[in-house]
């Protein structure tokens, strides 16, 4: 099951096909069905782009939230982190799976037969967060 992924011409001729983008939420993880799904994925005959949730690194940020009281715009930036955070892990998970945050990067991903793991870039997980107990 967990078999390196092909390469093929099939895929390598997929890439100029639009990619389907496919978001596996945090349920697959606490169900433990990601394995599942990443064969799934991996099988597809057509470029993939793989959106990760936050799973239950998500989950603890807004228990978190709730045991500490820092406000959403941080809860959404943790949360970002927690995507981050499952994207390099199905990449570290699987071979042919391969982590970009920037469209150049999932596009030469793609291109090269793989499928592209987004991560959130840093610049929407960076800013100034307000100083108010909402921020």
């Amino acid at each position: 099951m967990n078999a390196p992924l092909p390469t093929s011409a099939s895929r390598r001729h997929a890439s100029a096909a639009r990619p389907a983008v496919v978001k596996l939420g945090g349920s697959v993880v606490r169900a433990g069905t990601l394995n599942g799904w990443l064969d799934v994925i991996a099988d597809a005959q057509r470029p993939i782009v793989l959106v990760p949730g936050g799973g239950a690194l998500a989950d603890e940020v807004r228990d978190c939230q709730r045991q500490l009281g820092f406000g959403d715009v941080t809860a959404h930036r943790m949360a970002l982190l927690a995507m981050d955070q499952l994207a390099w892990a199905i990449a570290g998970m699987r071979p042919g799976y391969e982590v970009g945050t920037a469209v150049e990067d999932l596009c030469a991903t793609l291109q090269r037969g793989l499928i592209a793991v987004w991560a959130p870039p840093r610049w929407s997980r960076t800013g100034r967060i307000s100083k108010r107990r909402g921020g």
